[in-house]
């Protein structure tokens, strides 16, 4: 996705970190509108908003604060969405059901039938 389709804006990071904490803006804050994207398709923008949390204004707005760097913090930023928008889009494939082996279903059935009788031992005798 270009990176004329997101909007980044820099805000004080919160947290323990002293004066210079006070002083950077270090924490990316990122904004981007699915409707107006031209990088996706109609039936992946509807996987987008369905999968991931989208605003009422059509928004996905994401936050970095982990690193120091405000450079860093805005790359991570991007890639996040970059990385939560692939994910979104990916449509899972179909399971192939397979039968289970008659050799594996007897095997199940003696396991069964030997932990009721381990149970049944464990009852009181009626005399």
């Amino acid at each position: 996705m270009p990176e004329h389709e997101v909007t980044l804006t820099f805000v004080r990071s919160g947290g323990s970190g002293g004066q210079k904490v006070n002083k950077t803006s270090s924490k990316a804050e990122l904004h981007w509108h699915v409707g107006r994207s031209g990088s996706f398709s109609a039936e992946e923008k509807a996987l987008i908003r369905e999968k991931l949390k989208v605003s009422k204004d059509d928004e996905i707005i994401l936050q970095c604060d982990e690193e120091r760097s405000q450079s860093q913090n805005k790359a991570a930023c991007i890639e996040r969405l970059h990385q939560k928008a692939h994910e979104a889009i990916q449509v899972p494939e179909e399971r192939v059901e397979t039968h289970v082996p008659k050799g594996i279903k007897k095997k199940n059935a003696d396991s069964d039938f030997r932990e009721a009788r381990k149970k049944a031992c464990r009852k009181k005798v009626d005399w």
